[in-house]
C-alpha cells in the first residue's frame, strides 16, 4: 500500500507542484513555502515508513524516485529564480533521510538491498543535490576510496573488480 501512496499521491502531487511553480500564470501566494512544505512532508513519511519501505521488492525504484524528486526541487525556478528556502532545505532533509538509512543498515557500501546498485545510485543523484555529502554522511569511505585509487593508480589488483591498473 505504501508504495501506492508515493506512486499515486505523495510523488503525483510533488510533480504538480513543480508544474504549476515552473509555468503558472498566475502568481500562486507563497509557491516557495508550498513546495517547502510538499518535499518535507515527502522526508518526512519516507523516513517514518523506511523500516517498512526498504523490505518491499520495489524500494530501489521508490528511493530513485524519492532522490529524483529532491533533485528536482534542488532546481526549480519560483518568479525566475532558485528557492533560497529549497536550497538550502532539500540538502539537509537529504542528509537526514541518508543518516537514518545508515544507521538502519538500508544504505550500505556493501547492501542487501539492491546490492552495490542502491549505493551508487544513490551517489550518482545525491551528487547531483550536494557533492560534499558523501564525505559527511559517510566520512569513514573517504580512507576506502583513496586506499581503493593507490592500488589501481599503482598497477596492484583492486580487491573489488579484481583487475590491474596497467
Amino acid at each position: 500500500m505504501w508504495s501506492e501512496c508515493f506512486d499515486k499521491v505523495i510523488f503525483t502531487v510533488l510533480d504538480d507542484l513543480l508544474e504549476l511553480a515552473a509555468g503558472a500564470q498566475k502568481d500562486y501566494r507563497n509557491m516557495e513555502g508550498t513546495l517547502l512544505l510538499a518535499i518535507k512532508l515527502l522526508s518526512k513519511v519516507f523516513l517514518q515508513q523506511l523500516q517498512e519501505l526498504s523490505q518491499l521488492s520495489t524500494f530501489c525504484k521508490l528511493w530513485l524516485g524519492v532522490l529524483t524528486r529532491m533533485e528536482k526541487y534542488m532546481k526549480v525556478k519560483v518568479r525566475g529564480k532558485k528557492s533560497d528556502k529549497l536550497q538550502e532545505s532539500v540538502p539537509e532533509l537529504l542528509k537526514n533521510i541518508l543518516l537514518v538509512m545508515k544507521t538502519k543498515g538500508v544504505l550500505l557500501q556493501r547492501s542487501a538491498l539492491g546490492g552495490d546498485s542502491l549505493w551508487e545510485l544513490t551517489w550518482l543523484h545525491v551528487n547531483n543535490i550536494a557533492p560534499s555529502m558523501r564525505l559527511e554522511v559517510f566520512p569513514d569511505q573517504e580512507s576506502t576510496q583513496l586506499c581503493d585509487d593507490e592500488t589501481v593508480s599503482n598497477g596492484l589488483s583492486s580487491p573489488e573488480t579484481g583487475t590491474t591498473g596497467s
